[in-house]
């Protein structure tokens, strides 16, 4: 079964049937393009939002199945509101941010209430397009539920639609799904070239020069980061953002070394478990396995791991990369968790590890910390080494911004907004 919320599905305008096809996608796994419960919230005040900045002059062009299914509203028609009267009502122009991604600027605006961004609205000069061939274009870029259900719309419309290779493939999802209302698919895409023009656009963006903006969050544990990057990435959603999340840690998630760590302790009688976490116990004594010439390779295995691990993933991301901890984090958990010190280390990080274009650093004591996280096995001792490990490098990085933890979290969600916008202003 399915894990996303679809609870919004009880106040949409969908009939039964169509419902009925939703869930039936969802617990098949086709969850692209369904929107998740608190999105579908969100972008339902987006409209509302909408309306009371434009009132009835313009056309507001969305999904036929409500706002909710569109990652932004199109805005058509006589507008008079200025920009400066928008960005007066805390909507954020996202237009420079666009242009640094290599994105084309379409008058993107980021709309925002007193909770946060919650959805994005294209402020059109021109009339707004012919839904019908929205749709039918739509179908032939992607196959998902929300095309299904929109040629649905059409063909309940009275629109009788194209053979094309993209309304076949509508069609064979919507029988995978238990439905019968779209019209038998054919052969599908054999001959006319579209597969293959589709697989040549997915090649072409792998081997294209990718425009990317950084952004990286900095803290000890429990000071909130992940907290902070769910709220943030939410709103990178609603605003219609591409953005890759990137979460690494020298000593987790090692894979294959692993299986190698686990083999070498069992024969050199050492400690099971890994030393990254028995360490952070405020009573621990440094692990045996730390010390010795196998302990030494090994120190090198996890940066070299650490390293390749976070450029492979920084090398595939587009758009806004979020980073959750980086160089400073890494060096801080080499020092303390591996003994590494030394200041190779640190160099070789700060030179091979992408540069982020914003740096926020979440103040916080130990206490506090481990307040929030009161299961977490680091200790408040570990913590507080940790803070110490810390200060020195958030000292010496000029450009970091510091936010205090204890705010909250829309409050710190604004901060990173604000700050990011200015950085893109100013470079553009």
């Amino acid at each position: 079964m399915s894990t996303i919320d679809l609870r919004w599905l009880e106040e949409s305008s969908l009939s039964v049937d169509d419902r009925e096809l939703v869930r039936a996608g969802a617990d098949a796994g086709y969850t692209s393009g369904l929107p998740v419960g608190h999105l579908a919230e969100r972008r339902r005040s987006a409209l509302t939002e909408v309306q009371s900045a434009f009132g009835s002059s313009v056309h507001v062009r969305h999904s036929p199945l409500g706002p909710e299914w569109s990652s932004d509203l199109d805005i058509h028609g006589r507008n008079d509101v200025s920009d400066e009267a928008l960005a007066s009502r805390g909507w954020l122009d996202l237009d420079p941010l666009l242009s640094r991604i290599g994105r084309q600027a379409v008058g993107r605006w980021a709309i925002a209430t007193a909770e946060g961004v919650c959805g994005a609205a294209d402020v059109c000069d021109v009339e707004a397009p012919d839904p019908r061939h929205s749709i039918l274009d739509r179908a032939e870029r992607e196959t998902d539920v929300r095309s299904v259900l929109e040629l649905r719309y059409l063909q309940r419309e009275g629109v009788r639609l194209p053979a094309t290779p993209g309304v076949g493939r509508s069609s064979r999802l919507e029988r995978r799904l238990g439905g019968q209302e779209l019209p038998p698919a054919g052969n599908g895409e054999r001959g006319d070239g579209a597969g293959w023009t589709r697989r040549a656009r997915r090649w072409v963006g792998r081997i294209r020069p990718r425009r990317k903006i950084r952004v990286a969050v900095s803290g000890v544990d429990g000071a909130g980061k992940s907290t902070l990057l769910d709220a943030f990435t939410t709103e990178l959603s609603l605003a219609g953002l591409p953005h890759t999340r990137i979460w690494a840690r020298p000593g987790y998630d090692l894979g294959w070394l692993d299986s190698i760590a686990v083999v070498t302790k069992r024969i050199l009688g050492k400690q099971p478990e890994p030393g990254v976490r028995s360490v952070g116990a405020d009573d621990a004594v440094a692990p045996p396995s730390r010390s010795g010439v196998a302990a030494a390779l090994w120190k090198r295995l996890v940066v070299l791991e650490y390293v390749i691990k976070v450029r492979r993933r920084d090398r595939g991301a587009d758009g806004l990369v979020v980073y959750d901890r980086h160089v400073i984090d890494a060096i801080t958990t080499l020092g303390f968790a591996y003994g590494m010190d030394d200041l190779w280390v640190r160099r070789t990080l700060e030179r091979v590890l992408p540069r982020p274009d914003l740096h926020i650093w979440l103040d916080i004591d130990a206490a506090t910390a481990k307040e929030r996280k009161p299961d977490d096995p680091m200790g408040q001792v570990a913590m507080a080494e940790q803070l110490e490990r810390y200060r020195p490098l958030v000292d010496d990085s000029i450009d970091i911004v510091r936010l205090d933890a204890r705010e909250p979290v829309d409050t710190l969600v604004a901060a990173i907004w604000s700050e990011l916008l200015q950085r893109t202003r100013s470079t553009t």
